[in-house]
């Protein structure tokens, strides 16, 4: 029996999410299962029986099963699990590591990725990410931003890296972001792919996202920093639609809150979770 399952999305950090669950889904039907994702290259499975292929593969299968993301308040990895049928346990994705890129530094390292896909995803505290790249530079670490762009955003509003990091953005291939991860002491992030990415290769992660619950993400090896006291988690808010509103704009903000969920997490917060990560090291 062939099964193909079809991410419906070219999103980096769902791709990763979702890809655990073909393993299990394959646990439980037998089988040969297809996974049709713009990620091939770099998801995998230890299963013999789970092929990551081109989308643009055509093949025969006897079930044939579309993942979609929906803004829901759930974890994003339970919206795979729903989708094909399965019971819902958080599990770490496997991404293949080639080694044909390299990035050995002889001094300890963090990775950061500032830019997300919409405003309300960003950190939007002005002076927050310098605060990091200084704090992290006092305690010996050397700090390198692995975004893609340099500068992102829109008329609106463009957001730019923090100074006194190393600029290490570019459209470098991913495979190259991965030798970064896999060799850094750990990442600070937001709600966005390369969050999700090195999480799969077992690092640490602090996490800064308001807009998301903390339920959204991952929780293992998360180090979450998420402000209670203002207006947060409007992504997983099932009355909001959400779908619509990301589209609306750049400037998106789905309570008319003026970005308050991550304009009120401070570098105090912040440095609290790097404090934790630091001594767990």
């Amino acid at each position: 029996m062939n099964t193909v399952i079809n991410f419906c999305t070219d999103a980096l950090g769902d791709s990763i999410a979702f890809s655990p669950y073909a393993d299990e889904y394959q646990k439980i039907y037998g089988g040969s299962v297809y996974v049709k994702t713009k990620y091939f290259k770099i998801l995998t499975s230890e299963n013999s029986n789970v092929y990551f292929v081109d989308p643009k593969m055509e093949m025969k299968y006897d079930k044939y099963y579309e993942i979609h993301f929906h803004f829901k308040n759930v974890p994003i990895q339970k919206l795979a699990c729903d989708q094909l049928g399965i019971e819902y346990k958080e599990i770490i994705p496997t991404i293949k590591q080639t080694g044909i890129h390299k990035f050995n530094k002889k001094k300890k390292y963090v990775c950061i990725g500032t830019h997300s896909t919409a405003q309300l995803k960003y950190w939007n505290n002005s002076a927050g990410w310098d605060s990091v790249v200084k704090y992290l530079k006092s305690m010996g670490y050397d700090v390198y931003v692995i975004d893609k762009d340099e500068v992102f955003g829109s008329k609106e509003k463009w957001n730019t890296i923090p100074k006194k990091a190393f600029n290490e953005t570019g459209n470098y291939p991913i495979e190259y972001r991965i030798e970064q991860l896999k060799n850094c002491s750990f990442f600070i992030g937001l709600s966005s792919g390369l969050s999700w990415l090195a999480w799969s290769l077992n690092k640490k992660v602090v996490l800064i996202s308001g807009c998301t619950d903390e339920y959204n993400e991952f929780t293992s090896n998360c180090y979450r920093v998420i402000n209670k006291n203002v207006c947060h988690g409007c992504l997983n808010d099932p009355s909001i639609n959400n779908k619509d509103g990301i589209l609306s704009g750049w400037m998106y903000c789905p309570r008319q809150k003026d970005f308050e969920c991550s304009k009120k997490i401070t570098f105090d917060m912040v440095k609290e979770q790097i404090d934790r990560v630091i001594r767990e090291l």
